[in-house]
């Protein structure tokens, strides 16, 4: 069973280093306003924050064990726990977007594991059809705890 997500990280990235370099570049030609170049460097202290989040892409899982598959600091990178010691939660939540007072229901699904905790939502591309379908594959298997 693999549920994956639909959100492109990479190209958030890529936009980012291309932007700072092209400020970069046109600050050091206005002579008069070359301190505006030192925003950049503050913009890498808050890329170096953002590097540290993982973003998760997919959730599968095979033979009792559960593999994560991330993009954290331009790179793909896995982890994988054994399903016995994981408990999964699937909550809902509402958002109220703008003043006129419309609402978006999203939904978090929690996998937490002896050494951490892993929250994927329907924000990051994931979709609730395939939270539901990964909860009843583990509980027609009897793998729930």
């Amino acid at each position: 069973m693999q549920i994956k997500s639909s959100n492109k990280f990479i190209d958030l990235y890529l936009f980012t280093i291309g932007f700072v370099i092209i400020f970069i570049l046109i600050a050091f030609h206005m002579h008069k306003f070359r301190w505006v170049a030192l925003f950049p460097v503050f913009g890498t202290v808050l890329w170096l924050i953002i590097l540290r989040y993982r973003y998760p892409k997919s959730v599968s899982i095979d033979d009792n064990t559960v593999t994560i598959k991330y993009f954290q600091a331009f790179r793909i990178k896995y982890e994988s726990f054994p399903l016995n010691g994981s408990k999964f939660d699937l909550d809902m939540y509402t958002r109220t977007i703008g003043k006129g007072g419309s609402t978006q229901q999203h939904y978090e699904l929690t996998i937490s594991t002896p050494n951490t905790k892993w929250l994927l939502s329907t924000l990051e591309g994931f979709k609730v059809k395939d939270f539901q379908g990964l909860l009843k594959y583990i509980q027609n298997n009897n793998y729930a705890n």
